[in-house]
């Protein structure tokens, strides 16, 4: 049975109730997905930035990642020595239904084997149904994934590995649960910072280990692309074979992971 831990306590995953998290109910709470590999948290500056940002907008007491627990948790769930995603969930304490109550929250860790990282992505499409806006919340990991998961239930229903994303500006911003990125002529591309994507740990990573530019993603500039690659804190770096029916390559992208590897030491 997998061991979770809640606040303090490490207990059985049966063992939490509905209630003691009905805030996500309404999705008062946010989250990180926390790649584990080789006994370290590559990104872990990255997380903690973001999960600062998340909870002043969500108006939270300030949260550190609790590594002594995840490192305890891992052990429990015989993942200390394996690569494994940790899910770090931050949920405030009371409210009634819309209405919060405080800035005091919950904290859940969950955890769970990865086999593969750096994994391709085999056919790429796009999922225009829903559109997503620019707001406050655009950019941080909440709970609230309703749009990520009608596209990954598109994508599926299609025979994609993952859909891209637009905006209410109709621009590329971001894959289902992944940032993207695309070369054209040897220059790396992704939307920039006001599209509304959700500003990613490897996104921001990359954007300050590579020289990447900021755009406005649109049709032309996409159909273009010699590659395309996703990102995000677990796959980390995901070259795609196959956008729409345009067949890429991957040369500089599989240059780029070698380069990632070395600079994180995986």
């Amino acid at each position: 049975m997998q061991i979770i831990c809640f606040n303090d306590k490490f207990i059985r995953k049966d063992e939490l109730s509905f209630y003691d998290v009905e805030r996500f109910r309404v999705a008062d709470a946010c989250f990180e997905s926390i790649l584990y590999i080789n006994g370290q948290i590559p990104l872990l500056a990255e997380h903690q930035n973001r999960l600062d940002q998340a909870c002043k907008t969500f108006q939270f007491n300030s949260c550190d990642i609790p590594i002594a627990k995840i490192l305890k948790l891992l052990d429990r769930n015989g993942l200390a020595d394996k690569t494994a995603r940790v899910r770090l969930s931050i949920i405030r304490s009371s409210g009634n239904n819309y209405r919060p109550e405080g800035s005091e929250t919950q904290m859940l860790l969950e955890c769970s084997a990865v086999k593969e990282i750096f994994k391709p992505i085999q056919k790429l499409g796009v999922y225009s149904n829903l559109l997503k806006q620019h707001n406050s919340i655009a950019s941080i990991k909440h709970s609230n994934a309703l749009l990520y998961v009608l596209a990954t239930q598109f994508g599926a229903a299609n025979d994609y590995d993952d859909v891209l994303l637009k905006n209410t500006q109709g621009h590329y911003i971001e894959a289902s649960s992944s940032n993207f990125f695309f070369i054209v002529d040897h220059k790396i591309y992704t939307p920039n910072n006001e599209s509304g994507c959700v500003l990613g740990v490897c996104r921001n990573f990359l954007v300050n280990f590579l020289d990447i530019k900021m755009v406005e993603v649109n049709d032309d500039l996409l159909t273009s692309a010699d590659e395309v690659f996703l990102s995000n804190g677990i796959q980390l770096i995901q070259s795609v074979k196959k956008y729409g029916e345009k067949e890429l390559k991957s040369t500089q992208t599989d240059t780029i992971i070698q380069h990632i590897k070395a600079k994180l030491a995986i």
